[in-house]
Formats: structure tokens, sequence, C-alpha cells
């Protein structure tokens, strides 16, 4: 047995509009009585309308409402033995400030935001969890705020891994170069990472892997970052200007639920507020930047010669200093070295070394 009320979501309708209630009984062999509520009470005002599938052993009740009122708003139910199923309709008048239907869309998934009552939260359904729910706010005057997505997992398999290596905080150095290793070995070539997001969860996972850093771990936070800066420009300028809203947008719904009109005024200006600046540089993650802080940190370290990248730190004093003059070479065994020294001279007695190869 089952029950089912169609429209199967609340509804929010303007007076004068017409609508459909109709409940869908699924199991009994013949046509059954389905009983209509309206705010807890047996309907009286209207007649359902019953016919029966006998194809499909459903019972069908409908009711119909030609011209919606405001007193027609709230909580429709029908009901047969145990089963019960509901909306909550809410009817405006044609001076009600609503946000209208709209979508949107980022990394987390496409959302169908229905038309929303001013002060009210619409939720809908994550598309890659269901269970899970992504928020947003219909500002006063019917303007939407931006939206809460936090919640919803990454449509991207690069990403969502990604994510979980950037919660890796190992104190450990072994741990931190098995962890590199994967994430190395995971990325490959870089190919697959196309996104933003992406590269701001290579970051974090570079920057949670300082803690670690020593002699073994730090060529493999040297190999990331390389790899990260072949990427595209375009990506990791978006990276680095990444802005930061869903934690503070979650954290002001959460108040919304106090219920406390001055907070909920105070909170709603809030987000406008962040809202004119979305498109603005604030609350930047800096990726790239935390990304080459961490390659000096790597210098200090160690002096370091890869394929694709070399460090090396140099202390000076700011009077004396006359400039550095640096060679990044290749020896005859293949091997790529970094010389760097107070003048070029210096360089040239290094073998394979030419003026060529000197910055």
């Amino acid at each position: 047995m089952s029950l089912e009320i169609l429209p199967d979501t609340d509804q929010l309708v303007f007076q004068g509009d017409p609508l459909r209630l109709t409940c869908l009984l699924v199991g009994p062999s013949r046509e059954a009585h389905v009983q209509w509520l309206w705010r807890g009470k047996a309907l009286t005002d209207f007649r359902p309308e019953t016919h029966f599938l006998p194809h499909q052993a459903t019972t069908v009740s409908s009711i119909h409402i030609p011209d919606l009122l405001q007193l027609h708003s709230g909580t429709w139910r029908c009901e047969w033995g145990n089963l019960s199923q509901a909306l909550v309709l809410t009817v405006l008048t044609p001076e009600a400030r609503l946000c209208h239907s709209t979508v949107t869309e980022d990394p987390r998934g496409r959302y169908s935001w229905p038309a929303t009552l001013s002060g009210a939260v619409a939720v809908v359904p994550c598309p890659a969890l269901p269970g899970a729910r992504a928020a947003r706010q219909c500002l006063d005057g019917g303007r939407w705020g931006p939206w809460d997505s936090e919640p919803c997992p990454y449509l991207s398999n690069i990403t969502r891994a990604l994510q979980q290596f950037a919660q890796l905080n190992p104190s450990r150095s072994k741990e931190a170069a098995e962890a590199l290793t994967r994430l190395i070995r995971f990325t490959g070539d870089l190919s697959e990472i196309r996104a933003a997001r992406d590269v701001v969860y290579l970051s974090r996972t570079v920057t949670n892997h300082l803690s670690a850093l020593d002699v073994a771990t730090a060529p493999l936070i040297l190999n990331t970052v390389a790899g990260a800066f072949k990427l595209p420009t375009d990506l990791l300028v978006e990276a680095e200007l990444e802005v930061k809203f869903s934690r503070i947008i979650a954290t002001m719904f959460k108040f919304l639920s106090l219920g406390k009109v001055q907070l909920k005024n105070c909170i709603i200006d809030t987000v406008l507020y962040f809202g004119k600046f979305s498109n603005k540089l604030i609350f930047q993650d800096m990726s790239c930047t935390k990304m080459v802080e961490a390659v000096e940190a790597v210098a200090e370290l160690s002096a370091i010669s890869l394929d694709a990248v070399a460090v090396e730190s140099f202390r000076v004093n700011r009077e004396t200093f006359n400039g550095l003059w640096c060679a990044w070479y290749e020896e005859k065994n293949g091997k790529r070295q970094l010389e760097c020294g107070p003048d070029h001279h210096a360089l040239n007695k290094v073998n394979n070394v030419s003026l060529d190869n000197l910055v």
C-alpha cells in the first residue's frame, strides 16, 4: 500500500490562481474512501472527485480550487487508514514580495530554487546527495541572496578526492611523504584539473604538510607545487582570488532559526551587504601565494634541484648586496643542478655552464 499527494512539494501561489490537489492510493482492489483534511479538520467546503483505475489498482481522489483565496492557506492532508500525506499551501496577495524561481550552478551541482517569500529560506536537495540540502535566503524586496551549497558533495571525482587530501594533516614525516606520493601519483600530469577549487585543495594539502617538512618531504612538496604552476594562468588566478562566502552564509542560516526578529533583520542586511561584493576581490583564498610561501619554506630548509624547478635560499645584507647570478644547467649524466654566486665568473668554472644559461 502507498499514498502519494500531488503536487509533492509545498506550494506558494497567488490569490485568484486555480489549483488541483490529488491523492493517489495504490493497493486496494476496489475504490477506497480517501479522507481530506484542511488545517486538521475534515473538508466541508469542497467535494473530492474520486475514480478508480482497476489495471493500476489505484484510487485517484482530487480537489479542484478554481479561485484561490488567502483563507485557503494552511496544511492540506489526505488520509487512508494509517497512511497520510500533506503539503503546506501559502496563498499570496498581488502585493506580496517574493523571489522568483531561478536556477544556479556551481561545482557541487545545479539548483532549481522555487519561488520563495521574502524573509524565507528556500531549501533544495543536493544533486549528488539527495539526503543533504542546499539553502538560499530570499531577502527583503524579493532579492535572492547568495546560496549555501557547503553540505553538498562535489560532482567531480577529482575535486572530491583532492578535498580528502586537503583534510589530511600529518604530523610525522613518513605519513606526509606517503600522502604526498599518493597525491602526485593521483594527479599525474594534472590534465584532469579544470576547476579553481581543485587548485585550492592542492594548495591546502601543501600547506597542511609543511608541519612535517624535512629532507624527505621537501622534494615532494616542491614537485607538487611545480606541477600546479604548470596549470593555465587563468585557472591559477581564479584560485588565488576565490571568494569564500559559504561558511559565513551557513552560519547565518543557523542563527536565522533562533526566531528573533531583530537578529534576523541584522543577518539579512549582512547577507545583502556581502552579496554586493560577490564578484569582488574580498575573502580571497590566496592559494597561489600560499604555494609560493611553501616553496620559500622548502628553500630555507635545503637547496633542491628537480627536473621542473630548483630552489635555494640566500640571506643577504641589504646595504652590501650587489646582486646574485644563478645558473640552472644539466650535467652530462642528465641531472639538473642549480648554482648561484655573486658573479658569473665563478659560475663559468662549473662544467657545462655557459652565459646562455645564466639568469
